[in-house]
């Protein structure tokens, strides 16, 4: 019983020392456009707003110049499989993967 009780005050105390750890989320934020550019200006706003909002808790990491290799409809696939947690998609590069896409307003 002793041995049972102290593995789990153990467990407790060690998920404790890595909890702050696992409780912040990091997201990356595929960028076609440069660093320089309004677009990716905008997105860094708002990636400030949501680790403002969140405490720290989400952080979403800009990759600016399609930095992390994805071009075009790669993009929809990448969201959708997990690769990418976010991205800025101009709709035209992959309106033919998704039709919806080329609606306009």
């Amino acid at each position: 019983m002793k041995k049972v009780l102290f593995v789990l005050i153990s467990a407790v105390l060690v998920m404790g020392l890595f909890s702050d750890a696992m409780a912040k989320t990091k997201w990356d934020l595929h960028l076609n456009y440069p660093a320089g550019n309004f677009h990716s200006k905008g997105a860094q706003e708002f990636a400030d707003r949501v680790k403002a909002a969140t405490n720290g808790e989400l952080v979403i990491v800009l990759h600016p110049g399609a930095s992390l290799g994805f071009k075009g409809p790669e993009l929809l696939r990448a969201l959708a499989e997990g690769q990418l947690a976010a991205a800025e998609i101009p709709t035209g590069m992959v309106e033919g993967d998704a039709p919806v896409l080329a609606l306009t307003a």
